[in-house]
């Protein structure tokens, strides 16, 4: 038989080993421990020794509880909206359960790297403006900084699948804004383009 270790009075992580009891296995040692946060556990004695149990399991608990209350926006069972949009942002992309998998992680739409921490969404992305959404300026794009804003509705529905894109004064847009910037018709801008009109002429006021 094995010399039994006295590991009474000794503390190991959060607990505090009180004495030994008869635990489940005959065979076994076990030792009643108390937790710092105040629950007692009977933890069996090698996994005291190789220090594989720590805590009476509120340490897991804490750990994870860290890992999703960032910046107070989870708290106890609500999220904040920005919270719930990066949540369905990243799973849309990654979770191929996802009712919405097929429009954006099958179709190669990924989350950057930066992104995948909810911190750093929020530091690019600021607060959600009331009425608004999540909007990728181009739809075949990624979920990164330079590719993302807070949009209305209306933008929304400007910005489907299908619009096509243009660069007016540097950014990307759609057809619609770019209209609305230059204050030529949609179609006349439909019209230079299919016509074969170099792209920096697209643009151009009418002189008529």
């Amino acid at each position: 038989m094995s010399h039994l270790i006295n590991l009474s009075g000794q503390t190991i992580g959060r607990l505090i080993v009180i004495e030994k009891v008869r635990g489940p296995n005959l065979r076994k040692t076990y030792w009643r421990c108390r937790c710092a946060c105040g629950t007692e556990k009977v933890v069996n004695a090698q996994k005291l020794r190789l220090r594989t149990t720590l805590s009476c399991g509120c340490f897991q608990r804490d750990r994870v509880a860290e890992t999703f209350t960032t910046h107070g926006h989870t708290r106890k069972r609500t999220i904040s909206r920005e919270y719930a949009v990066w949540i369905n942002m990243y799973q849309r992309c990654t979770n191929p359960k996802h009712p919405s998998f097929a429009d954006y992680g099958a179709r190669g739409i990924n989350v950057c790297e930066s992104w995948r921490k909810f911190e750093n969404f929020l530091s690019d992305m600021g607060e959600r403006p009331p009425d608004t959404t999540l909007d990728r300026i181009d739809n075949d794009g990624n979920y990164e900084p330079t590719n993302c804003r807070w949009a209305n509705v209306n933008t929304q529905a400007r910005n489907r699948r299908t619009s096509r894109f243009i660069r007016c004064n540097g950014n990307l847009i759609t057809i619609a804004e770019a209209a609305e910037q230059t204050g030529l018709s949609k179609d006349t801008i439909y019209m230079r383009i299919h016509r074969g009109w170099p792209e920096n002429e697209w643009l151009i006021p009418n002189t008529t």
